[in-house]
């Protein structure tokens, strides 16, 4: 019911503020590598923005794996790339060091920073005196120490997030090459023993834990929805990839499954990853697309769509969170992960 609702008030929020300014001649052209559940979302988005322009507009998935090739594909025959593209930092990173995106950074401190800093006010107006485990996830049963973050969790977790992503502004690196319009993040898992028994600290990027994966020929076991792994059924040397979208379509196993990891004494490696649009270096509708972008980045109802689509957390700023409704399952789904994170920063720290 609520999926319903949230799609018809894309439509509406993204046509209201655009009326009355007139057509615009060409195509908005958007290319996504969301997953298929998430197609019928963005094309509605892009489509009502189209009609509330008076210009024809269309998205268009593409595999992530696929994308670059095809940009350089398209730039080799002399065809017009799409206007935007819809992609994660880390796909998006060899499309920026091929110049086939425009940077367009919005400036200002990374959002994550800010619902952060307001998540114990946040749980305390959602849960008032309920504990975190019933009142984000009715009662489960892990492991995973589960406790309302004070100023000083907070502060561990925003280390530990700019340790594990030292180029995000805030931390020690600039601004972000465009305004993040969701995000999620991976929690690696490596067996504190086994690497203790190879004189190895845990590693703190995910590039260290590739490079270990590389040297020492370890298995990856990826946590899916359809599986959600526990320490007596993966090897001692494997490494746990856990994604956030987890937390979303299956939050009560999720959370058993970290649990058990978390007693079994694995240690966490956090991944950030955020979800943008990006301006074509070809675009054909620099303007519309960059309208497009900066109408999108401010548009909860798309954003909050992807949540059950997709499993994505909204970039949002703490008082849209509160006008969206603290108690709506979206909502949830955000302050659950946050939860996560800030439990986890403490046995890091």
């Amino acid at each position: 019911m609520w999926k319903k609702l949230i799609v018809g008030l894309v439509a509406l929020s993204l046509a209201l503020p655009l009326q009355g300014l007139g057509a615009q001649g060409g195509e908005l052209r958007v290319w996504h590598t969301l997953d298929r559940d998430s197609t019928g979302i963005v094309a509605d988005a892009v489509a009502e923005f189209g009609a509330s322009r008076g210009v024809p507009a269309n998205a268009e998935m593409v595999e992530a794996s696929l994308l670059l090739q095809a940009l350089l594909d398209l730039q080799k025959r002399g065809d017009p790339p799409p206007d935007l593209i819809f992609t994660s930092h880390d796909v998006a990173e060899p499309l920026l060091m091929n110049n086939l995106v425009v940077p367009t950074p919005s400036g200002g401190e990374l959002f994550l920073f800010g619902l952060l800093e307001a998540l114990p006010g946040l749980l305390e107006e959602a849960c008032r005196d309920e504990p975190l485990d019933r009142c984000l996830w009715d009662g489960v049963s892990s492991a995973l120490p589960l406790q309302r973050p004070d100023e000083k969790a907070v502060e561990r977790t925003v280390a530990w997030l700019c340790d594990s992503a030292p180029g995000l502004p805030g931390c020690k690196g600039g601004e972000l090459p465009a305004a993040p319009i969701v995000w999620s993040f991976q929690i690696a898992l490596l067996n504190r023993q086994w690497l203790a028994e190879r004189g190895l600290e845990p590693p703190q990027l995910l590039d260290d834990v590739l490079a270990l994966r590389s040297q020492y020929g370890l298995q990856v076991v990826r946590a899916e929805r359809d599986f959600l792994p526990l320490p007596g059924n993966v090897a001692p040397d494997a490494i746990v990839a856990f994604p956030s979208t987890l937390l979303v379509e299956r939050p009560q196993e999720a959370l058993e499954s970290l649990g058990a990891f978390f007693q079994a004494d694995y240690a966490p490696v956090l991944s950030l990853g955020l979800y943008s649009l990006y301006r074509s270096a070809g675009s054909q509708q620099a303007d519309l697309a960059a309208d497009f972008a900066s109408a999108t980045a401010r548009n909860t109802p798309v954003k909050m769509a992807l949540v059950e689509s997709a499993g994505l957390l909204p970039a949002l700023a703490p008082d849209d969170l509160r006008e969206w409704g603290l108690d709506r399952p979206e909502t949830r789904a955000v302050l659950g992960a946050l939860a996560v994170l800030t439990s986890y920063a403490q046995s890091v720290y």
